[in-house]
């Protein structure tokens, strides 16, 4: 109810900050994906995992703000320049739960990536952490109109009424690589997206320390690069977000190890020699500027909310930080203090400031435990 309440503001008014003046098409385009998520949020109770509903708040302005500087300069003649190269995934969907928000919330053309073992290679599953199911997850796409069927938008069973975006007959089904992440190399999920590099990395596979450690540095690599467009603060900035799961669940301590050990010790992170970077350190010449993190492997915590862990490029951190310590949210209409999808605080993470949100009750009061229902 929370999650909807805060949507309905934005589909009541201005669509968020973010989302700056839009044409007509825009505009139906955003109020489809918006009604969109208040439709999954009363809903998604039927698909089985542990995504806080109040994620969804959290994914929409995520999306309006790539969306707003991750475009061609205006008069152009390219409506989606950046955005439309480029591709979203997940690592570990287990039954879709949290990747229908990411298939939702994406250009008509943007290649959606699934990575699981699925049950043929459950084998692999050091940890336990989800037994994955391909026919759940895809019954799950058919049910909120996600084309698994080929577009078709038909539902799952005959009780479930076809999703929103069923009338959206040229979103392409996602892509699905049935596979161990920790043994797929970045070539791999960019020959799967033919080429295109990914704006959104949700992690949520194995939760030993070591994998946690191996998905991130598959995704640090695979990220989009310079926007190249949209001008002002954001212009040649990469904008890529890596969302990490259970980064405060007590049930899985190697998450929390995992995330620490690539933030704090990965060469990869700590000696990035991108020169953004290697400025930011004090061993670069002149002021830190984002056109030199083009090729940037570092990643930066930005947001701690509902048991994820948010990271983007230093270049880009400002930017997302500000926008999940701004605007409009739950806490102005209790009144307290004005805060993106509920911002509570910020705070120092490892090293870098983070805006920090409310933890949720999924995972914090019930763990690893059954949750069906809720």
């Amino acid at each position: 109810d929370e999650a909807r309440a805060v949507l309905q503001r934005d589909l009541d008014g201005r669509l968020g900050p973010a989302a700056g003046e839009c044409s007509d098409r825009e505009d139906a385009f955003l109020r489809t994906r918006l009604r969109w998520l208040m439709d999954y949020a009363e809903r998604m109770h039927r698909v089985s995992g542990f995504f806080e509903p109040r994620l969804l708040e959290v994914y929409w302005r995520l999306f309006l703000l790539q969306r707003a500087h991750m475009r061609g300069p205006p008069g152009g003649g390219v409506d989606a320049a950046d955005m439309s190269r480029a591709a979203v995934g997940e690592i570990g969907v287990f039954h879709g739960r949290s990747f229908l928000p990411l298939w939702a919330l994406r250009e008509a053309h943007e290649p959606a990536v699934a990575v699981d073992l699925f049950e043929a290679q459950q084998a692999s599953n050091q940890d336990a952490s989800g037994a994955g199911s391909r026919r759940a997850f895809e019954r799950a796409l058919r049910a909120f109109g996600t084309f698994a069927d080929g577009g078709t938008g038909a539902a799952a069973n005959d009780d479930e009424d076809e999703g929103p975006l069923a009338d959206h007959q040229h979103v392409p089904p996602p892509i699905v690589l049935e596979a161990d992440s920790t043994l797929l190399a970045p070539q791999q999920l960019l020959d799967a997206t033919g080429g295109r590099r990914f704006r959104f990395m949700s992690i949520d596979g194995s939760h030993t320390a070591a994998a946690t450690r191996s998905d991130l540095a598959l995704a640090s690599a695979v990220l989009v690069r310079a926007s190249g467009g949209g001008g002002g603060a954001a212009a040649r900035v990469p904008l890529g977000v890596v969302a990490v799961d259970d980064a405060f669940n007590a049930d899985w301590p190697g998450v929390a190890t995992g995330l620490a050990t690539f933030l704090l010790a990965d060469d990869s992170n700590t000696r990035c020699a991108c020169a953004f970077c290697a400025a930011r350190r004090g061993a670069g010449s002149g002021r830190p500027s984002a056109a030199a993190a083009d090729d940037c492997t570092a990643l930066a915590p930005f947001l701690l909310a509902f048991n994820k862990c948010f990271l983007c490029r230093p270049a880009a951190h400002q930017l997302y930080l500000a926008a999940m310590l701004a605007g409009p949210g739950d806490d102005e209409a209790r009144g307290g203090p004005s805060g993106a999808a509920g911002c509570r605080k910020r705070a120092s993470f490892m090293g870098w400031e983070v805006a920090v949100h409310a933890q949720g009750w999924i995972a914090a009061f019930h763990g690893n435990d059954r949750t069906a229902g809720m």
